[in-house]
């Protein structure tokens, strides 16, 4: 009897402890390790990764070459809400923003980018999109107009 008491804290000690709002230690540690592994898992080896700077010339380019790409079609390539509003736009009074930018590297590089048109003298959201494009060294391609969404959600994007 005098073993009962030490063998109760023996298996007290074995037990999980709850520290983590519901979960073990264990628990706790497997759940910090998988979001540091989908947070990385962009930035593995010919995976997506973002782009930080925007303002990166060659970035800059990608995102006019869309634009001009856009503004070009007498039928868009994908129908968009905003299309028929940015056909009284000439390309100077249009302004594209880039909300975020991934890429990743082929033989060249693959980028999608969320994209926001706006009003060159007022600064409005006419619409946002997103885009893949294909940069082979220079030469630029679309390889697929993305989505429509809505311009909150580009400038939601532009402050992650």
């Amino acid at each position: 009897m005098k073993f009962l008491p030490v063998l109760s804290l023996f298996l007290l000690a074995l037990l999980p402890v709850d520290c983590h709002g519901g979960m073990t230690r264990n628990m706790a540690a497997e759940h910090d390790a998988h979001e540091a592994e989908q947070r990385d898992r962009r930035n593995i080896p010919g995976g997506y990764s973002l782009i930080e700077d925007v303002t990166d010339e060659r970035v800059v380019t990608e995102a006019n070459f869309v634009l001009s790409e856009l503004l070009q079609f007498a039928i868009p390539p994908r129908s968009y809400s905003f299309q028929k509003a940015l056909s009284e736009y000439s390309a100077n009074e249009v302004n594209v923003k880039i909300a975020k930018a991934m890429e990743q590297v082929v033989q060249g590089l693959n980028v999608r980018m969320i994209l926001m048109l706006t009003d060159a003298s007022t600064q409005e959201c006419l619409g946002a999109f997103a885009v893949s494009i294909y940069d082979k060294f220079g030469d630029l391609s679309i390889t697929k107009w993305n989505k429509e969404t809505t311009c909150a959600h580009a400038k939601d994007s532009m402050n992650d």
